[in-house]
């Protein structure tokens, strides 16, 4: 992994062992946009995070079928940010399972023919 794509993952996961679901949450949306910004994505000034989804799969890093995945992602981190409920222990693990997926999609797929 990229320095700050790895940084943030090891982050995501000792948040997470420490049973803090909100902050775990909001951290799986800040690191979409490191993947993002690591294959290739130049956003603007205060893109939104639904420009780094896009840049992702006008990338060809992931495909148009995982889009959900990155929008549950996005979504997540928007609630756990902006609601003022804090994410449940569930949502975490949800929330942590589909950016490892993300993860595995992006770095650790063989794309040769």
């Amino acid at each position: 992994l990229q320095p700050a794509v790895e940084a943030m993952w090891n982050e995501i996961r000792i948040v997470y062992a420490s049973g803090s679901a909100t902050a775990t949450e909001m951290l799986c949306q800040k690191l979409l946009m490191h993947i993002a910004v690591d294959k290739g994505a130049h956003p603007s000034e205060g893109a939104s995070f639904a420009e780094y989804v896009d840049a992702l799969i006008e990338s060809g890093e992931v495909t148009n079928s995982m889009k959900p995945v990155l929008e549950s992602i996005r979504t997540r981190g928007n609630r756990a940010n902006h609601d003022i409920a804090l994410s449940t222990p569930e949502d975490a693990k949800q929330t942590a399972g589909l950016t490892r997926l993300l993860l595995e999609v992006v770095y650790l797929t063989d794309r040769t023919p």
